[in-house]
């Protein structure tokens, strides 16, 4: 599809864009800005980039306006819709005329709430970050609509062109002066004219900034105290190194703008890619509203409104590994989703490899053994993959053991803690990880030997699990705080059941700092105290939300926006009462929360609104224990001890779990095959009791 060149060439260019109808300066759509603030106001794109089109009507005709047919390409259709009539374009001439933005005008004329002037400014954002300026500028010059004030534009050409008297100078027009974020703006600004100054040899005039621009503002003292240091920087490269900055060519510029944009009011700008951030907020919001959605999240379309039912559910067991020969306590995933590990009283690790095996037309899971070695002299509690899935990690008592996956190999044995280690995590980007233990240490290895590089020591605390947020800068846990001198384990070494003597701690959600391991979240302590006991820790991927397991039966959801910890609801149905359980989140946006149980059962809730959804019988019990109300022994309970969500996996769209238990099962769980009937769902929820009260 094409515009015929004819009416190209006849577009009327605007003499005077302040001038113009739909100028900004004139259009009340914009009330805070003004023409005493805005001295260039534009229409629609600049003369270079509208007149490019009209000039070169052939570079129209090939761009990406003509070749983007949704799949066809006869020209006939788009989307469903028609190929643009221009004989209504504009007027009989063929001329086509700029557009006039109608204030508060709404999208739809009838129910809508949105803002025709709101969409459209998105609109072109959106096609300019897809790459097509073309259709962006003819978009712009027929709604006359503009995407952002000039000011900003002149705000993007000062600071990438290193002109800081006239960035600082636009502080007005940009309505960033009289706000809170005006002093960081002339800081950043301060900070990059500084550097670029001691990068050109002018130390003398870098010291005036320093003096003059920069100590006046009273803004992050830090910073202004590591860049004094750099003065004395012997030449570029030493300033490069000691900075981490890259100089007036590299990214700085472009990092500095960035943060500027921020502080912009939406009047003048729309943030970086609105678009898409709207859209994510939709796919997110139908996904949340839909209880059993758990196909991957790449399976997730705009076209249609997205539905759910239980037979997308992993109810159907498929495959069971009897390896174990004593009860299983923890299992792990590997970061591809094609290795399971796992580990418990036993002293052994098994690994199985789990996946598709296809013959034509045809295809069936595959769940095979790939290694079994006995990996400590003693029973393991932990397992963790390195984010490449090359090294696994185990503990048992205070000893760690690092392993090569490729040939099961033991790298090496680490054995800086004096008491049991509780939890290990790698850190997202592979490249160390962190140990936590009831003698009190933090440790953070290198992945390199792997070498200790770090050792913290909190009087009195033990991080009990944790989990890294997403940028690796932090991670989040379950800390105890005895008030008495505690026993030597809250755990027995051969049950993980509470030890005698045992005295009540208090448990808090706290975070830390993963460079220094520092505890960043003491000062809110207090108001975020757990009630109970917390057994484990589990972080979502996007690191906002935490689930802890707290005895008695319960489940809390904690909000960590911001690093703030805020507890949100908890769920409640399965029983948490002696051991240690491990639950996880599940679905493509870990909008499901699944756990194990004393009781043997499997149980599954809704995240967003605390609905428990399913209760699956998982692992055996012995006979006659199903009627004994309480558990005696850990050996005759049939305890779920954990369960695993498998990540996404290339070329399969099904979800899948693991769990493991006292009875020496690891058993995988998926959908009914198509025409299976699924298990009733009454009889399933018949067989637990209420427990709601706590």
């Amino acid at each position: 599809m094409s515009l015929p060149g004819s009416q190209l060439d006849e577009l009327p260019m605007p003499a005077d864009d302040s001038k113009q109808p739909g100028s900004l300066a004139s259009s009340p759509a914009y009330p805070a800005i003004t023409s005493t603030n805005i001295q260039s106001p534009v229409l629609s794109p600049s003369s270079a980039a509208l007149g490019s089109v009209i000039s070169s009507p052939s570079r129209l005709k090939d761009s990406h306006l003509n070749s983007q047919t949704n799949g066809h390409s006869n020209g006939k259709a788009r989307n469903g819709f028609s190929p643009i009539d221009h004989s209504e374009a504009g007027p009989s001439s063929g001329k086509r005329q700029a557009g006039v933005p109608v204030p508060g005008a709404r999208l739809y004329n009838e129910g809508s709430h949105l803002d025709k002037g709101e969409f459209i400014r998105i609109t072109l954002q959106a096609l300019r970050d897809c790459g097509y300026k073309d259709s962006a500028a003819l978009l712009e010059h027929e709604s006359g609509y503009v995407l952002e004030a000039t000011p900003v534009a002149d705000m993007r050409s000062a600071i990438m062109g290193g002109r800081w008297d006239e960035a600082l100078g636009l502080l007005e027009t940009t309505g960033i002066a009289g706000t809170k974020n005006e002093t960081a703006a002339r800081f950043f600004f301060a900070e990059q004219k500084y550097l670029e100054l001691l990068a050109s040899s002018m130390s003398s005039k870098a010291l005036g900034v320093l003096r003059k621009e920069l100590a006046p503002l009273n803004y992050n003292s830090e910073r202004l105290h590591q860049l004094s240091s750099y003065v004395l920087c012997i030449g570029e490269q030493e300033l490069y190194n000691r900075s981490g900055w890259d100089g007036a060519q590299g990214t700085s510029r472009q990092k500095t703008l960035d943060q500027i944009l921020t502080f912009i009011p939406s009047n003048y700008r729309i943030p970086e890619r609105r678009m898409g951030t709207l859209l994510d907020q939709a796919l997110r919001l139908q996904s949340e509203a839909s209880l059993y959605l758990v196909q991957p999240s790449g399976s997730l379309s705009l076209l249609s409104d997205q539905t759910s039912s239980r037979s997308q559910f992993p109810l159907i067991k498929f495959a069971a590994c009897q390896e174990h020969t004593d009860e299983v306590w923890n299992l792990a995933w590997s970061n591809d989703g094609t290795m399971l590990a796992s580990t418990g009283k036993d002293k052994h690790v098994v690994v199985h490899h789990v996946g598709v095996s296809r013959e034509g037309s045809c295809s069936k899971r595959v769940f095979k053994r790939i290694a079994k070695f006995e990996a400590h002299p003693a029973p393991i509690g932990n397992l963790c993959w390195s984010p490449d899935d090359k090294i696994l990690i185990t503990t048992a008592e205070h000893q760690i053991c690092v392993w090569n996956t490729k040939t099961w190999e033991l790298i090496k044995v680490l054995d800086q803690h004096q008491d049991f280690v509780s939890a290990v995590r790698w850190s997202p980007d592979g490249s160390f990880f962190i140990s936590s233990g009831e003698d009190g240490k933090l440790l953070k290895f290198d992945r390199a030997g792997p070498s200790l590089v770090k050792k913290s020591l909190v009087k009195n605390m033990r991080l009990f699990d944790f989990d890294f947020t997403p940028d690796g800068k932090h991670f989040i846990g379950v800390a105890v705080f005895p008030q008495e001198p505690q026993p030597k384990s809250l755990y027995t070494n051969s049950t993980h059941q509470r030890s005698g003597g045992y005295q009540e701690p208090k448990f808090y959600p706290c975070v830390f700092d993963s460079k220094t391991l520092a505890d960043i979240s003491q000062p809110d302590r207090p108001s975020v105290k757990i009630n109970g006991d917390a057994t484990s820790f589990r972080l979502s991927r996007d690191g906002q939300c935490g689930i802890i397991n707290r005895q008695p039966d319960e489940i809390q959801i904690w909000s960590f926006k911001n690093l703030q910890p805020e507890l949100k609801q908890s769920l409640r149905g399965h029983r948490q009462k002696q051991f240690y359980l491990r639950s996880c989140f599940a679905g493509p946006n870990d909008n499901l929360v699944v756990s194990g149980s004393e009781d043997g059962y499997i149980y599954v809730w809704h995240r967003g609104s605390g609905q428990l959804l399913e209760i699956i019988k998982g692992h055996k019990r012995p006979a006659g224990e199903e009627s004994n109300p309480e558990l005696i022994s850990r050996s005759a309970s049939g305890t779920v001890n954990a369960v695993s969500w498998r990540p996404e996996v290339d070329g399969e769209d099904s979800a899948m779990f693991a769990s493991c238990g006292d009875d020496g099962q690891v058993l995988l769980w998926e959908p009914a095959p198509p025409g299976t009937p699924l298990p009733p769902k009454e009889l399933s929820l018949a067989h637990a009791p209420n427990r709601n009260a706590s």
